[in-house]
């Protein structure tokens, strides 16, 4: 094998490996995003939820004090 045939083969080594490394990495960030992506999103569904039921609790809170208010000031 001559000299010129063996550094080809190991330059197109080098590059097939620097391309594979360049697409792995790409992948992985793309993953790693869609993944930021998704926890984000289910992060504030869990907070617009919680806001709706705490807003409901105030709402029966608030209204279960205006029933014993008006129960205490008009005794049957």
């Amino acid at each position: 094998m001559s000299s010129v045939t063996l550094v080809s083969i190991t330059l197109a080594a080098v590059i097939a490996l620097a391309v594979g490394l360049l697409i792995g990495f790409a992948l992985q960030k793309k993953l790693h995003q869609n993944n930021l992506d998704r926890a984000t999103q289910t992060a504030e569904g869990i907070i617009e939820a919680a806001k709706k039921e705490a807003a409901t609790l105030k709402k029966r809170k608030t209204a279960g004090s205006k029933r014993r208010e008006s129960s205490l000031s008009n005794p049957t």
